[in-house]
């Protein structure tokens, strides 16, 4: 019995990473054959930098896209969009590029241990 809870906390350990609906339905469609960020961009509604630096980070990250406005008037953003990781704003009223947000990911994940 004790073998199968240590191969059960392996298996689930994986799953866990993958257990939002957003990233699923990424890999289904990188399952299906090969396909650019563009198209993946279109599924959880996540801007491409944002998805091609956790895809290259490799870490586990919840995006939220926030569209309603008090929830963004809770944060110091004059204009959109606006970047928070963290509950820090670290960009608002541009988009920022890829290197930016893996610059700011990167510094919020040593921040963070």
């Amino acid at each position: 019995m004790r073998d199968l809870l240590q191969l059960a906390e392996q298996i689930a350990t994986p799953l866990e990473a993958i257990a939002s609906p957003q990233r699923i339905a990424i890999l289904l469609a990188i399952g299906r054959g090969e396909t650019c960020v563009c198209h993946l961009e279109a599924l959880p509604g996540w801007r491409q930098a944002y998805i091609k630096v956790i895809a290259d980070l490799g870490i586990e990250a919840d995006v939220i896209k926030v569209t309603d406005y008090n929830q963004i008037m809770e944060y110091p953003i004059l204009s959109t969009p606006g970047l928070v990781i963290n509950e820090r704003v670290v960009c608002s009223g541009r988009i920022p590029t890829p290197a930016e947000v893996t610059t700011w990911v990167t510094n919020a994940l040593e921040a963070a241990s």
